[in-house]
């Protein structure tokens, strides 16, 4: 479970990289943009907390992080998707990393959380 939450926030700092913003003559990448900034630093931080922390309170840290990534992705996926230009595919990939981590953290959380079968 661990595996796949580093690797649903390494998509999100590879994403980064990638282009969001995909205008003809002018394209940014996700570094150019302050969500992308954001979603690299979050990414990273999340990521190594999750890997090296065992208590639920990495698990939880990184879903917090991830839904915070979520939302800065859809809010620049929304704002890019009604201007002149149209969302890159590093965008989609942020997204679709964030969205990965995010509900493999939440897996791993409540895993750690819930409590045996008394029957058990």
């Amino acid at each position: 479970m661990r595996l796949a939450i580093v690797l649903g926030f390494a998509a999100v700092a590879a994403g980064a990289f990638l282009t969001w913003s995909d205008n003809t003559p002018f394209s940014q990448s996700g570094v150019e943009r302050t969500a992308g900034l954001f979603a690299i630093v979050a990414a990273l931080g999340a990521g190594i907390i999750a890997l090296v922390d065992r208590r639920p309170r990495g698990a939880i840290i990184a879903v917090s992080a991830g839904s915070l990534v979520v939302i800065a992705t859809l809010v620049e996926l929304i704002d890019l998707a009604s201007g002149p230009g149209s969302p890159g595919t590093g965008l989609y990939v942020s997204l679709a990393g964030a969205l990965l981590a995010t509900a493999a953290a939440g897996w791993l959380a409540f895993s750690l959380f819930r409590k045996p079968d008394a029957a058990a």
